[in-house]
């Protein structure tokens, strides 16, 4: 039976990102540069936004942060002009939502594919069995993997860990979702078919640091 450990992509990413995310509220919150860079996307997204407050120490920071973000954001809303048709300003109308340039997000999209690379750089079977016995990586990283991987033998071999790991998933969904039929209230969920509900969800979404 695989692990619970999980994609292992994501788990590199979301540490990349958490150390870059803590260096920024440890040493860079008035940093003129990140600023700029933070306010033309109105910040981090919701998930790093929130992050933040997990970090020791930094509700400081983050309230500096975030207040300089609600003044980007009046500011913008007072150069805003609304017409009956709607929006005058289209230039004001495609300027980014909250989060759509969040640089943790990209931090951690960096270190994804890096950790890909390297893994495709020196892939062998003992790699293949550790993947497997871990639950595989994630719908994501998996087909970012299998884009990158030039090697027909390493598609192959990644296609068929997650055909066998997925599949097992589904049959353990199939008998937690069968047990609660009263017809089989007799029969005794298993563990494993209890936390493959979150391993079907890590596996189509990602990790979630948070689980």
């Amino acid at each position: 039976m695989a692990g619970d450990g999980g994609c292992p992509v994501c788990r590199f990413a979301h540490a990349s990102g958490q150390r870059y995310l803590e260096g920024i509220i440890y040493d860079s919150v008035n940093d003129v540069g990140l600023r700029q860079e933070l306010e033309r996307g109105l910040g981090f997204c919701g998930r790093h936004s929130r992050a933040m407050l997990d970090i020791a120490g930094a509700r400081l920071g983050a309230a500096i942060l975030e207040q300089a973000m609600l003044r980007e954001a009046l500011r913008r809303l007072e150069h805003r002009s609304f017409a009956r048709r709607g929006l005058i300003n289209r230039r004001a109308e495609a300027a980014p939502m909250p989060g759509d340039r969040c640089p943790v997000c990209a931090q951690e999209q960096a270190a994804a594919r890096r950790a890909l690379e390297d893994l495709l750089a020196h892939w062998h079977d003992d790699w293949a069995e550790a993947l497997e016995n871990s639950g595989g990586l994630c719908y994501n990283h998996l087909h970012q993997a299998l884009a990158l991987a030039s090697d027909p033998a390493v598609r192959d071999q990644l296609k068929g860990i997650h055909q066998r790991l997925w599949r097992q998933l589904v049959d353990q969904l199939d008998a937690f979702i069968r047990k609660h039929d009263y017809r089989f209230r007799g029969e005794a969920i298993l563990d494993e078919e209890s936390r493959a509900i979150v391993r079907a969800m890590a596996a189509l979404t990602g990790e979630d640091p948070t689980f």
